[in-house]
């Protein structure tokens, strides 16, 4: 959803998302990076029960280094993470 030509590497990227799932057209996905909107995506964000879903799912955030196996070895660091259920 979001490519960049920017130099990202070697640097601290600061996140923000704002999730709300849904099987229906009301759902949406915003993320920012550095306080710049880099995706607003609204509709479907969830799978539905015929895929083998619970109705009531629980939904959690997953972060990490999704790569292809490397020689160099890949290192992440996570500072300040938080989250909060919005009403």
């Amino acid at each position: 959803m979001y490519e960049t030509t920017e130099e990202i590497r070697n640097q601290w990227l600061d996140f923000k998302f704002r999730v709300c799932f849904s099987r229906s057209d009301s759902g949406h996905i915003d993320v920012w990076l550095n306080q710049k909107q880099i995706i607003n995506f609204k509709g479907i964000t969830s799978y539905s029960s015929a895929k083998g879903y619970a109705a009531k799912s629980y939904f959690y955030f997953k972060t990490g280094l999704y790569r292809d196996l490397m020689q160099e070895p890949m290192i992440i660091y996570i500072d300040e993470y938080s989250k909060k259920k919005l009403q």
